[in-house]
């Protein structure tokens, strides 16, 4: 599926955005043109543009088709699964309760910030268990 102009520009006024559709419709081509069109026609930050996928296969698959059709680093724009947007979303809680405890000087000088901690993604095993 081609959109033009009229069609990107209807859809982002929209929002948000949930494409969906069988193997071989075009997701992925019309996710990586609606990219496109947003950061170079329309100027946005590609830091303000979120994508999730399945898994971490088609996350880095995205990734780099979208940073070549854009001619940006794959870093550029978060494009990952939902389950490590989660994590990285828990841990950035944690890093600033912790540094509000530190400004409450709760914790004392011997205080070391340990990223990730407590924080445990369980496989279906694990679940299971």
């Amino acid at each position: 599926m081609i959109l033009n102009e009229k069609d990107l520009d209807r859809l982002i006024n929209k929002g948000n955005h949930l494409i969906t559709g069988s193997p071989g419709s075009g997701k992925t081509h019309t996710l990586i043109q609606l990219v496109k069109y947003l950061i170079n026609q329309k100027h946005i930050d590609p830091g303000e543009i979120l994508i999730f996928s399945f898994n971490r296969t088609w996350s880095k698959i995205l990734r780099e088709r979208t940073a070549a059709a854009i001619g940006r680093s794959i870093w550029e724009i978060p494009i990952e699964t939902f389950y490590s947007f989660c994590i990285d979303l828990l841990e950035w809680k944690e890093l600033e309760e912790y540094k509000r405890g530190l400004d409450r000087e709760e914790f004392g000088e011997t205080a070391a910030y340990d990223p990730g901690k407590g924080i445990n993604v369980l496989n279906s095993v694990e679940q299971w268990d």
